[in-house]
């Protein structure tokens, strides 16, 4: 893992290229911004934990968010249920709501 850490001024290039060098396969991904990423930031105890980001709008990493999210809330009961906060390049950061996560769901069912 320690081997795939880039500096945040790499990530924000290849976000705002939406280019990046997949880990797993050693292929440029262009058209999207990194679905995995993560910033490492010295926090201390859960109260600054506020909500699961999401950054596509891709099915797979929409239920990811809600597994994450319902995952935390086992782990932490304490903290409440988390929102989920969606980062869509095209449409900016905005909260994806229960009604459109129970939505989801139940198009994956069908």
């Amino acid at each position: 893992r320690d081997a795939h850490l880039v500096t945040l001024d790499k990530l924000r290039e290849a976000n705002e290229k939406q280019e990046y060098t997949c880990h797993h396969t050693g292929q440029v991904v262009a058209g999207e911004v990194m679905p995995y990423n993560e910033v490492l930031a010295p926090i201390h105890g859960t109260r600054a934990l506020v909500g699961v980001m999401v950054r596509t709008t891709q099915i797979k990493h929409l239920l990811l968010a809600m597994g994450v999210r319902d995952h935390i809330a086992l782990l932490l009961p304490h903290l409440g249920p988390l929102p989920i906060v969606l980062h869509d390049p095209e449409r900016g950061t905005r909260p994806f709501p229960f009604s459109s996560q129970l939505q989801l769901v139940q198009k994956c069912l069908a």
